[in-house]
């Protein structure tokens, strides 16, 4: 889920536009939801992302789960200057199973639309054996298709997938995890550190408010990169790894009858601006998070 949205702003930060907090998120693609019989979640959130101060993107989410299943969409549209300099669309969707609450992705579709380099799109699949197969809609040269190659591996997750893994945790276990995500085009690390409690009291831009949890999310490109691109990330300070602010907050899924941590706002300094996602609507069964929050902004 929320790893999409941070995905999307390293994806604006590299083409060298103002960098958006995004992996993750216009209109949302219309999907049946699996299992239409069984009882469902339906949650909704909706993020204004500033960068330095300006808005830059809408991002959004839809999550329909049921206990077996789940389907997630995600969308991101960029807004003002941004949209003048490098106008950018992107859509994501994500269906698989769970077990053990552990999300298990059958599908996964990516589709960007861009200002000059037009529409782009990947579809990833998994087989029985959990091992990941991806078409793309454009050729990639040969030291990406080999780098990819050796890096694949089974049960490797998409981005939403991995962040609903993340939102399942228990208490205990919350934002302690670390995943190797495939988009479709790269694998990266994502790698989860609990810092705190850190409430949300009234103070900030958000429709949230109540208990919520301060962790950090590093992001670490590992394959599908350029030979051109690993070497202009060599030579930054970070090489190329970006940490992420986030504040998770519990809600009470009924259908599951399990509280899962939500995504109610992020924050990162890319290339020296900084950017921060505010959660400017939510809502669970078209009701609020919680009795303290409201549903919009």
């Amino acid at each position: 889920m929320f790893n999409a949205l941070l995905l999307h702003a390293r994806t604006i930060v590299r083409k060298g536009a103002v960098p958006a907090l995004m992996t993750a998120i216009a209109v949302l693609p219309v999907f049946s939801a699996p299992a239409a019989a069984a009882p469902k979640e339906a949650l909704f959130l909706k993020y204004y992302v500033r960068a330095s101060g300006f808005r830059v993107a809408t991002l959004r989410f839809e999550i329909d789960f049921t206990k077996n299943s789940y389907n997630v969409t995600s969308s991101m549209k960029t807004k003002g200057l941004l949209n003048f300099i490098a106008s950018t669309q992107f859509k994501a969707s994500s269906t698989g199973s769970f077990k053990k609450y552990r999300p298990l992705p059958a599908v996964f579709d990516v589709v960007t639309k861009h200002k000059k380099r037009g529409e782009r799109s990947q579809h990833v699949t998994w087989n029985a054996k959990r091992m990941p197969k991806v078409k793309r809609s454009w050729e990639i040269g040969d030291y990406k298709t080999n780098s990819l190659k050796k890096t694949i591996r089974p049960k490797m997750a998409d981005p939403l997938s991995s962040l609903l893994s993340a939102s399942f945790q228990s208490r205990g276990e919350l934002c302690t995890q670390k995943f190797r995500v495939l988009d479709g085009k790269t694998v990266y690390d994502l790698q989860y550190r609990y810092v705190k409690r850190d409430d949300f009291v009234g103070k900030e831009d958000s429709v949230y408010r109540g208990e919520a949890h301060k962790c950090e999310l590093t992001y670490r490109p590992v394959a599908g990169l350029s030979v051109k691109k690993w070497q202009k990330l060599s030579k930054k300070p970070n090489k190329g790894v970006s940490t992420f602010t986030i504040w998770m907050a519990p809600v009470k899924a009924q259908t599951l009858n399990k509280v899962v941590y939500v995504p109610v706002g992020a924050t990162a300094n890319l290339d020296g601006r900084q950017t921060i996602a505010h959660l400017v609507g939510a809502a669970l069964n078209a009701s609020p998070l919680n009795k303290l929050s409201s549903v919009q902004q």
